[in-house]
């Protein structure tokens, strides 16, 4: 969080405060310190060398995808294809796919790619945690250091799912050799934060009895995510996915679910051993 407090004086009084954001254990903080990074002097933006070899920054870049609407239409929780056209020069450089605010500015990275024509993009899963109607824009960035261009495009953006952990239900049961968890989950966020630390949610295992965290992992907020190897040896646990911030543009109430691991019936006789040939020696004193 240290890129909200950039260009700020350091000198003064700090203070540290903490929210709640789970209903895990959460230990005892036994120290705590404060790093401040800074330049004394700022660097000359007209000394830094720039490339001759790639677009000018200068000049406006031309689009190398195009969409072939004006608009189009993205539903929460499900996957997509946008029809595109692609220009023959660019097909084999890298892109990033983003869903984005009008400006740009605020953006979170999604999984999409092209198909073997080139006339379709392929989305992967819908994110499903911004409100209804929500104003955005999708963002095809090339990664190409010699033909640097943007394209995008307005979204109709729909979600009507009411909000919650909606997969695995509440109560799932697992066998003892499962070790994956698919979640899927719904929320309403008023805007779109840009992609990075700050907007991911934690999806934790927690011991229904003493609240220690059995198993956690970070995940981006898009809604959806395979949790692998999370599966405890327990044979109860909660579930819970809750915000890593509290700052209010991006926390959520904490989701949590009962799940539980059944043994199975093992063998109840060993296999038929294969006949031991006795081979009789004789020893002679």
């Amino acid at each position: 969080m240290g890129y909200k407090f950039l260009g700020e004086n350091p000198i003064g009084k700090w203070t540290v405060s903490f929210r709640v954001a789970d209903d895990a254990y959460h230990g005892t903080i036994e120290s705590l310190g404060l790093k401040v990074f800074y330049n004394k002097i700022a660097p000359n933006i007209s000394l830094i060398n720039q490339r001759n070899d790639c677009h000018s920054p200068f000049e406006a870049n031309v689009s190398k995808i195009t969409f072939k609407k004006n608009k189009i239409p993205l539903f929460a929780a499900t996957a997509a294809g946008v029809k595109v056209n692609v220009s023959e020069d660019v097909k084999d450089a890298y892109y990033t796919v983003w869903l984005a605010s009008p400006d740009g500015n605020d953006r979170i990275l999604i999984n999409a790619s092209f198909n073997e024509k080139f006339d379709l993009l392929k989305i992967e899963y819908t994110p499903s945690v911004f409100r209804d109607k929500l104003d955005m824009i999708l963002i095809i960035d090339s990664m190409d250091p010699k033909c640097i261009f943007s394209s995008n495009v307005s979204v109709d953006y729909s979600n009507t799912l009411d909000v919650g952990l909606s997969n695995p239900p509440n109560g799932t049961v697992y066998k003892t050799t499962d070790t994956d968890i698919y979640i899927e989950y719904v929320l309403h966020l008023d805007r779109i934060i840009y992609d990075g630390f700050s907007t991911t949610i934690a999806a934790t295992i927690i011991s229904p009895d003493s609240k220690a965290i059995l198993n956690r992992e970070w995940i981006r907020n898009t809604g959806n995510r395979w949790l692998i190897n999370m599966i405890p040896s327990t044979k109860k646990f909660y579930l819970q996915i809750s915000p890593t911030s509290t700052e209010r543009q991006e926390y959520i109430h904490p989701m949590t679910i009962n799940l539980f691991v059944v043994e199975q019936d093992g063998k109840y006789r060993p296999d038929a051993l294969t006949p031991v040939q006795i081979t009789e020696i004789v020893l002679g004193i």
